[in-house]
């Protein structure tokens, strides 16, 4: 964000696609139309102008980048907790093809019909001993046992979209999310063969769960974004994790998901944006939050960002007024509020339009 522009009034420029904005009401499967404005430059980003800015002290990467790695290997699971979900997750599979081999199985999304197939789902797991218990969500249903939890995601062709009834079938958002949940794990998962990554994941993941600022982005834009500040340097060099940790938070907090900013682009599907879901609450919230927390990073406190200082366990930097080598950092005001992304009028304008009116 240009350091002459407040974020108050970033939040005021609205970017179109095809003349409309994916992140607010819509028709369905298309857009809606709107006023445009011209998008904004994409924001600063010094790892892009190495050859520019020289970094001099590297010292406090090196420190940053093992205190990442720590905190991922603390979070990664045991080869006992691996083998636990491998293994439910292969009887849920087996379970589910069986279901849907049965003469009278009728698939479908209508709510009841997904209520259903978890139940039946835990039926044949429980005829194998196990102890099962099955919960309806709105993206279809959990199966949860002892210590493994197992989600089943619906989904249905986008064609069908517009057949859809709001309080027969699942959300049709929900679903559009689970089908392109498809083609991100497949992404993912040839991505990882060449990247380091994933370890940014794993504790990006978990600064999410602890941060209720961070909540709306999903976990397709948290791997997405932990690839970009990984990979997408100007020597095409993956960029230490240390450094990459900061440089997300960096990217959100110069709004990288605000209104008008370029847009990063999903590479399963050409045109479709990351994070288009957003609301614009979402997107103040979100670049607040990262904007609040890389202060802290930026004045010595990343342990406590990173869920590694004991001291810090539990409280939400982002509402809390902390201290960093003398430094406060005050949590941010919000800076949308209702109709402040509608065009501006000048007194001309409006004294024209009351005109027309009379």
């Amino acid at each position: 964000m240009p350091q002459s522009m407040s974020r108050r009034h970033w939040m005021r420029l609205k970017s179109m696609r095809g003349g409309g904005y994916r992140g607010e009401p819509r028709g369905r499967g298309a857009f809606i139309g709107g006023p445009t404005f011209p998008v904004r430059p994409p924001p600063f980003d010094v790892h892009l102008a190495n050859d520019v800015f020289v970094r001099i002290n590297e010292n406090n990467d090196t420190q940053l980048t093992q205190d990442v790695v720590a905190r991922a290997t603390a979070l990664t699971p045991t080869d006992t907790e691996r083998a636990a979900v491998a293994a439910m997750v292969a009887k849920v599979k087996a379970a589910l093809d069986k279901v849907m081999s049965t003469p009278d199985c009728v698939p479908g999304v209508v709510v009841e019909a997904v209520a259903a197939l978890g139940n039946k789902l835990a039926e044949e797991l429980r005829a194998q001993k196990e102890v099962v218990s099955c919960v309806s969500r709105d993206y279809g249903c959990l199966l949860a046992a002892a210590n493994v939890q197992v989600r089943i995601l619906i989904t249905t062709l986008p064609t069908n979209a517009p057949n859809l009834e709001p309080d027969l079938h699942l959300a049709e958002r929900v679903m559009m999310i689970n089908h392109h949940a498809l083609r991100h794990v497949v992404w993912f998962e040839e991505a990882t063969l060449q990247s380091p990554f994933k370890v940014l994941v794993r504790v990006l993941k978990d600064i999410r769960r602890r941060y209720v600022g961070l909540q709306p982005l999903s976990v397709w834009v948290i791997e997405y974004l932990a690839h970009f500040a990984v990979m997408n340097t100007a020597n095409r060099q993956p960029l230490p994790l240390g450094p990459a940790f900061r440089r997300v938070f960096e990217a959100l907090a110069t709004g990288i998901f605000l209104p008008g900013s370029p847009a990063l682009f999903d590479p399963t599907e050409p045109g479709m944006r990351i994070a288009y879901d957003l609301t614009y609450e979402d997107m103040d919230l979100v670049c607040s939050t990262a904007q609040t927390l890389l202060r802290v990073i930026c004045n010595g406190g990343h342990a406590a960002v990173l869920g590694s200082d004991p001291s810090k366990i539990g409280i939400d930097l982002s509402k809390e007024v902390s201290v960093w080598n003398g430094v406060a950092v005050s949590p941010l005001e919000v800076a949308y509020v209702e109709d402040c992304m509608k065009p501006k009028f000048c007194e001309a304008d409006e004294a024209l339009e009351q005109d027309i009116k009379t």
